[in-house]
């Protein structure tokens, strides 16, 4: 007899995204009988999907296997963290703060000044488009990734939801969770 954990499937209500899609990754922490010792006892897996717009349903064709073991435990601890990345972003920001601190945006200011200098309040504009420009750069540079769920939950055999258990929609905050535990 075996004991297989499936993630079936992902609805992703909002994906913390102004326009269009999305890079969605997920965590997800397996853990057995309370035993968090050991590199065999705790599973951690994670997934990426790009181009996730909201209210698309990641399936998982046959499923993604969280956790596999000969019989099913007492007890079974699942974590599942899913998040909106926004590591290109901050590549952006990284890449504009580079710009405007390169000899080539300095020289460019250097000459774009004396340009200006017989414009009048020219300058005073072109001192508040830098500034702009560099506080975007920052913002862009520190953009956190946003949750998008997290999922906290405990089988056990005491309260019959193992070995054999499933769900087609757990509410996982801007996410619904489907997932089968069985024996075979």
């Amino acid at each position: 007899m075996s004991f297989d954990f499936m993630l079936n499937k992902v609805k992703i209500l909002d994906n913390h995204e102004l326009f269009g899609t999305a890079e969605v990754f997920f965590l997800s922490l397996v853990c057995p009988n309370m035993e968090f010792a050991g590199d065999s006892l705790l599973k951690i897996q994670s997934l990426t999907f790009t181009g996730v717009r909201s209210g698309d349903t990641l399936d998982l064709a046959h499923g993604k296997l969280l956790y596999h073991a000969d019989e099913a435990p007492d007890i079974l601890n699942w974590n599942l963290l899913i998040f909106e990345d926004d590591s290109d972003i901050r590549d952006t920001g990284k890449k504009l703060n580079a710009f405007l601190d390169s000899p080539e945006f300095k020289a460019m200011d250097t000459a774009l000044r004396v340009i200006l200098a017989t414009q009048g309040p020219s300058v005073a504009f072109w001192e508040l488009f830098k500034g702009t420009g560099k506080a975007i750069a920052a913002i862009l540079e520190f953009n956190d990734d946003d949750q998008i769920g997290a999922l906290d939950t405990s089988f056990s055999k005491t309260f019959n939801t193992l070995p054999n258990h499933s769900s087609t929609g757990v509410g996982c905050g801007s996410a619904r969770v489907s997932y089968t535990l069985k024996s075979a």
